[in-house]
């Protein structure tokens, strides 16, 4: 993304190489989203990313959609799909669901695709599930303001969402936080994390792809965490107030 935004200003400069040079890196961009779906996410999140990029009208997303390989890996991955083979995480996923079909559980994922494709699965499972996405993603500020009430309120006992659910609007308290994919802020681990336990002993469990950047993502998170507990601590130490004399010592 810097090397688009130098690029850029080539083009600004006149630099008629920079065209070819910014769709190449546009072309690296959309492959590696496309890797991290399949590593991260699953095969319908990759499929659906695939079939998107062909609807573009974009240089990059012509030259990617039209090349050999990916066409081959778009076949594979349908082929899998349609044999109901996925990802690793989604037969874990419904383990630990049915193992805690009565507790209050909110999975955390970054993609809205995977959002519908969760809430689907966990239903055919019979888990009350429902999804909690932002505006933009497909939900009206009502429609949202329900699914909340109805998490709350019992109906649901699962609730799936993207980085809406992480802060500003209220949620009850969950029994088990589940992160489907893992993010490389610490500040949104944190404030995922804080979804459970604020009455009562919760559970956050970690959903990692060994050796992909799932598991990149997740060290970086929680690395960044314990940097910012250390200097908080610090900073603690140092600031601290000494005793107030009393009155008559003063």
């Amino acid at each position: 993304m810097n090397l688009q935004r130098h690029l850029q200003k080539e083009i600004k400069r006149g630099n008629r190489a920079a065209f070819y040079a910014i769709s190449l890196a546009a072309q690296i961009l959309k492959l590696s989203h496309a890797t991290e779906m399949i590593e991260t996410q699953g095969l319908t999140s990759f499929y659906d990313f695939l079939n998107k990029l062909e609807k573009e009208t974009s240089k990059a997303s012509k030259i990617i959609s039209e090349n050999k390989s990916v066409i081959n890996a778009k076949e594979k991955a349908k082929t899998l799909i349609d044999k109901d083979i996925e990802h690793p995480k989604i037969d874990k996923l419904k383990e630990i669901m049915r193992e805690s079909k009565q507790k209050k559980t909110i999975i955390f994922t970054t993609y809205r695709n995977t959002v519908e494709n969760i809430v689907n699965l966990l239903n055919k499972e019979n888990i009350k599930t429902t999804k909690l996405v932002g505006q933009k993603e497909g939900l009206t500020q009502k429609e949202q303001v329900k699914a909340i009430e109805d998490f709350n309120n019992g109906i649901y006992t699962c609730l799936v969402t993207t980085s809406i659910g992480e802060e500003g609007i209220h949620i009850g308290s969950a029994d088990i936080a589940i992160f489907y994919d893992n993010t490389p802020s610490s500040i949104r681990k944190i404030q995922r994390t804080g979804r459970v336990g604020r009455l009562r002993p919760g559970k956050v469990i970690f959903m990692i792809t060994k050796n992909t950047r799932d598991a990149a993502y997740h060290y970086k998170s929680k690395r960044d965490e314990k940097k910012m507990k250390e200097i908080l601590y610090k900073m603690k130490e140092k600031n601290k107030i000494k005793d107030q004399e009393t009155l008559e010592k003063f």
